[in-house]
């Protein structure tokens, strides 16, 4: 069995009460990748670190021709629409400039894609209004000097509603805004809405910063590193062996950007980076779509592409990889009646394959059955769970010999049931929901 060591959640964390959620993938839409992507950042904000978590961030957010800013934007949509494509994180740079405004702005101040700080807030709340989902927001502040940081609270509470739904230190219990760090690796987008909020605001040289009110509302969420030449990665420490730590590769499509130099990422960039270790992108899209196969596809880890279907297929599977096939293996749909063995997580994130076959519904006694109390029919949650749940296929696959076919994939808990009086979705850990064994199924 394979064994894989994994720092626990803290205190704070583990007291939450984490539920089931079940997602719903529309079949019919034809940009499989964008659906995919969508359902899994519900799995990774659900029971998934930051650390482990791939998060797709918009770089320069406020910087779009959809927000009148057609000299050199980064993108051509609104929040709305970065959030419906997948962004859980949105980056802004904010100065003080001209007329003591506080704006946030791209290279040339008081000229090309500069906006007051207030309105941008502004079109935030209207973008959480427009998100049915209510999908937690990470956003990222970059530059802000002292005198910023002084003003930051008091603009934020010029802004309806925007301080209602903001997520602060104050709001994390026994988190103390001058001492503690939010660790990438304790920390979950869910916890936001856990908290009844939706924004989060982190960065900007908080573990230096001199004003209360700042540090009361800005978290130092760390450690994290970033790189903006995806060539450099390895040689910069950046390929992440530990997963303790946010690490973030930045591009820049503008004309600006060009003299920095000017950053593209095509496929084979955010592959090289995905495979890395990397797991936030601050990407562009004026140039480059989110929605298309050579970009998005690179970020997806789960389910495989084109998968699931509307074939009847209600239970997932892991697909391993076998002697001629070393890819990572990815979720695809079957039968619940065929007969497969399960795969199974202990509370102290070890895998194990069960020797047993059985239908999926049957799974979760195999189990135990057969590793005891502490082993559960589970899922991987995040693109290093799954690389560890494979680790632990492959190893059952050799110790079996098993070299290919069939017989090399297992049961996760992942499925889309009738009898939970839910139709059309995929559920997380399904079976303890069907089941009711559990209601705090975590990422144990």
């Amino acid at each position: 069995m394979f064994k894989r060591n994994k720092k626990l959640l803290s205190a704070t964390l583990s007291s939450l009460l984490i539920v089931p959620t079940s997602f719903a993938i529309n079949l019919d839409n034809v940009e499989w990748e964008r659906e995919a992507f969508l359902e899994q950042n519900k799995i990774e904000n659900r029971y998934a670190t930051v650390s482990e978590s791939t998060i797709l961030q918009a770089h320069n957010a406020f910087n779009s021709t959809d927000y009148g800013y057609s000299i050199d934007p980064n993108h051509r949509y609104t929040f709305t629409e970065m959030v419906e494509l997948g962004a859980r994180s949105l980056e802004i740079d904010m100065y003080t400039t001209t007329g003591d405004r506080i704006i946030v702005c791209h290279g040339l101040c008081d000229y090309v894609g500069d906006d007051l700080l207030d309105r941008f807030l502004t079109r935030i709340v209207n973008a959480s209004n427009n998100n049915g989902d209510y999908t937690p927001i990470l956003i990222q502040i970059e530059k802000g000097n002292d005198d910023i940081q002084g003003r930051l609270a008091d603009i934020i509470a010029t802004v309806p509603d925007f301080a209602d739904k903001l997520y602060t230190p104050l709001d994390r219990p026994g988190f103390d805004p001058d001492n503690d760090r939010l660790e990438a690796d304790e920390f979950i987008l869910d916890e936001i809405r856990d908290a009844g909020k939706l924004f989060m605001f982190y960065g900007g040289g908080v573990g230096s910063s001199n004003n209360q009110s700042y540090r009361n509302t800005v978290f130092n969420l760390g450690p994290k590193k970033e790189e903006k030449n995806t060539s450099n990665l390895e040689a910069e420490g950046m390929c992440n062996l530990d997963h303790t730590q946010m690490y973030r590769v930045v591009e820049d499509h503008t004309n600006i950007g060009r003299t920095s130099p000017r950053r593209v990422y095509g496929y084979q960039e955010l592959r090289e980076a995905m495979d890395c270790g990397v797991n936030m992108f601050g990407l562009d899209s004026n140039e480059w779509s989110w929605v298309t196969t050579t970009r998005l596809n690179e970020l997806v880890w789960s389910w495989k592409n084109g998968l699931p279907n509307s074939d009847g297929q209600h239970c997932a599977i892991i697909r391993a990889a076998d002697a001629e096939n070393q890819e990572l293996g990815y979720f695809t749909d079957l039968s619940c009646e065929t007969t497969k063995r399960a795969l199974c997580k202990s509370s102290a994130g070890d895998w194990a394959v069960t020797d047993t076959t059985s239908s999926w519904a049957t799974s979760i006694s195999n189990c135990t059955n057969e590793y005891g109390p502490d082993y559960t029919f589970s899922m991987p949650v995040s693109k290093v769970e799954l690389a560890a749940a494979n680790e632990a296929i492959r190893e059952s696959n050799d110790r079996k010999g098993f070299t290919g076919g069939t017989q090399t994939n297992v049961w996760i808990d992942y499925a889309k049931r009738t009898e939970m009086r839910i139709h059309n979705v995929w559920t997380p850990f399904a079976t303890r929901f069907y089941f009711d064994r559990l209601t705090t199924p975590g990422k144990g």
